[in-house]
């Protein structure tokens, strides 16, 4: 699926119904609500912090089906995330690969801030991965955003990835490279 296509989904999906605003709400809560458990957060392991809140998320009654579980990868480099939760001044981190989830057009990840942040796609993505020269430079910008790869999965096909060890490629997912970051890329 056209990434393109897949921020106009999510952009116009804004106009959700009450229940589902409702469970936005409650899926909300609950993160914000684990932000600070050190049996739920565990820095520098995001794939394990998104399994545990998936699976704290389905015991209480969330249908885990109607969010998407985000794997990030750079085919240039490491994942480079800024604004990021830490101790240290810098505020920045690499990684092999990041996964948040997204509930609607929210994204919510243990590893951005240092407090609980449900962010919008676009807030997140330019808080996140955007560093000072690539707010300045325009081209270096589209370099790299094109490089992230997306892979999405159902949250509950998340969990049957690891939980009943089923092979990604058995899964459905989508796979898709940022093409259009011209909403990044200001």
């Amino acid at each position: 699926m056209n990434f393109k296509i897949y921020l106009l989904f999510c952009l116009l999906s804004t106009s959700l119904t009450s229940s589902f605003a409702e469970a936005q709400t409650a899926w909300e809560q609950l993160f914000q609500s684990t932000f600070y458990n050190s049996s739920v957060y565990v820095e520098n392991h995001c794939t394990e912090n998104v399994l545990r809140y998936l699976r704290m998320a389905r015991a209480k009654g969330l249908d885990i089906s109607k969010v998407e579980a985000i794997e990030l990868t750079d085919y240039l480099d490491f994942v480079t995330g800024h604004n990021v939760r830490t101790d240290n001044l810098d505020k920045s981190s690499n990684w092999y690969h990041h996964v948040i989830l997204k509930v609607g057009n929210t994204i919510l990840d243990y590893d951005f801030t240092n407090q609980p942040t449900p962010a919008p796609l676009y807030t997140y993505f330019h808080s996140m991965f955007m560093n000072e020269r690539m707010k300045k430079d325009k081209e270096y910008c589209l370099k790299r955003m094109r490089s992230l790869k997306l892979t999405i999965f159902t949250g509950s096909d998340y969990l049957k990835r690891y939980d009943d060890k089923i092979h990604s490629d058995r899964l459905n997912k989508k796979e898709t490279y940022i093409k259009d970051t011209g909403w990044i890329c200001r």
